[in-house]
């Protein structure tokens, strides 16, 4: 049990490091995952998303037929009211 514990370094993580390698084996990664990773985070996506603004002309739409609503509302409301 003594050949576990070696000599404690400044670095207060060499007890750690020291004691996972001891535990834990190094795989090789597979080469073409790798090539493949490599590809993937260079490369920029094909996919671009593009931000949609919506027309000028839409919003324009939308208010003057709420405010000539709003005015027809208020011209009959007052028709209605005199009679």
């Amino acid at each position: 049990m003594t050949s576990m514990y070696v000599k404690i370094d400044e670095n207060p993580f060499g007890v750690i490091e020291q004691r996972l390698s001891n535990f834990l084996n190094p795989i090789p990664p597979d080469p073409t995952f790798v090539k493949r990773l490599q590809r993937r985070l260079i490369t920029p996506p094909l996919v671009t998303v593009e931000a949609h603004s919506r027309p000028f002309w839409l919003v324009l739409i939308l208010s003057v037929g709420l405010i000539s609503g709003a005015l027809l509302f208020w011209l009959f409301g007052r028709v209605g009211k005199s009679v």
